[in-house]
């Protein structure tokens, strides 16, 4: 199992060394909500792509309206 050394990891170690568990479980939360908001950002923007392509397909193509008559 890798332990990845990034910034935020490295952050969060000197955090603990030097303020302590409390400040750095709150840091480790605020990390994890801005994980979350990034991967829901790009989820969304995968799953809205191929809806905003259709949109704009639908849009432009020629369509022959049915009459509600009974004629």
């Amino acid at each position: 199992m890798a332990f990845e050394l990034e910034t935020g990891n490295l952050s969060l170690i000197r955090t603990e060394l030097t303020k302590g568990f409390y400040p750095a479980f709150i840091f480790s939360l605020g990390c994890a909500v801005g994980d979350m908001v990034y991967a829901l950002w790009i989820g969304g923007t995968i799953m809205l792509g191929p809806l905003t392509f259709q949109a704009f397909r639908d849009t432009f193509a020629c369509k022959k309206l049915e009459s509600w008559s009974s004629d």
